[in-house]
């Protein structure tokens, strides 16, 4: 059976796409080891995916704003959740 490894990426920047492609690239070299990628974000809610989009803008353009929705969300993490009882 091969063991299976998770690689959240984010499709925020290409930065991070291109780091995740680079880690499952060498790690499916690994011999039973299988790679599946996924976007982290589609398992937190329409929130996260959104912030998402408006990341590179937000950290060019007005980094205090992302700032300040950064710090929000990360003391109500409900708001993040699809399901309201997850935090």
């Amino acid at each position: 059976m091969k063991k299976i490894l998770l690689i959240t990426s984010s499709l925020t920047e290409t930065g991070h796409q291109s780091i995740s492609d680079a880690l499952a690239e060498q790690f499916a070299t690994m011999p039973g080891v299988e790679v599946q990628t996924m976007e982290g974000f589609e398992l937190t809610g329409r929130l996260s995916i959104w912030m998402t989009g408006v990341y590179g803008f937000l950290t060019r353009r007005f980094p205090a704003v992302y700032n300040v929705l950064w710090k929000f969300t990360d003391r109500h993490p409900r708001l993040l959740c699809r399901n309201k009882s997850e935090s």
